[in-house]
């Protein structure tokens, strides 16, 4: 799953709906923070031709932004494309603060992009044990 952060995914859920966004953050319950997120529904419209109902699929788009979706929702989830590449990646920086991606003596990755991960996923869990305490009072 970390190999698709920023990548741009698409969700079904267990309703028929389809979700498409740019998945920023996930936590062990596979609860997702989408950001840039758009719904996608079917929906079945009916109409008259002469003495019969014709019913015909219209899917319906829907902008929704940045979600928090429950990971207990999610039935597929598939890759629909990489991140586009910064001007900064190219040059090998990563976290906006000028370091290079990989340390020259060592290869290994920076902790600051790690940080930022981290950060991230405290924040998704926060908002999903919000999200879980406002719906127990109701």
């Amino acid at each position: 799953m970390v190999a698709l952060l920023n990548h741009i995914i698409k969700i079904t859920l267990n309703d028929g709906r389809t979700l498409m966004g740019k998945m920023l953050a996930f936590d062990k319950h596979m609860n997702l923070v989408l950001a840039d997120c758009e719904e996608f529904r079917r929906i079945k419209k009916k109409r008259k031709q002469g003495d019969q109902e014709v019913s015909e699929a219209v899917e319906v788009k829907r902008t929704l932004g940045l979600v928090i979706l429950r990971g207990e929702t999610i039935v597929s989830m598939t890759d629909e494309g990489a991140p586009p590449e910064v001007e900064e990646d190219k040059k090998g920086n990563v976290c906006g603060r000028r370091l290079p991606l990989r340390d020259s003596a060592n290869s290994r990755i920076h902790r600051c992009h790690q940080d930022q991960v981290a950060e991230c996923l405290q924040a998704v869990v926060w908002a999903c044990y919000l999200l879980v305490s406002i719906n127990s009072r109701f």
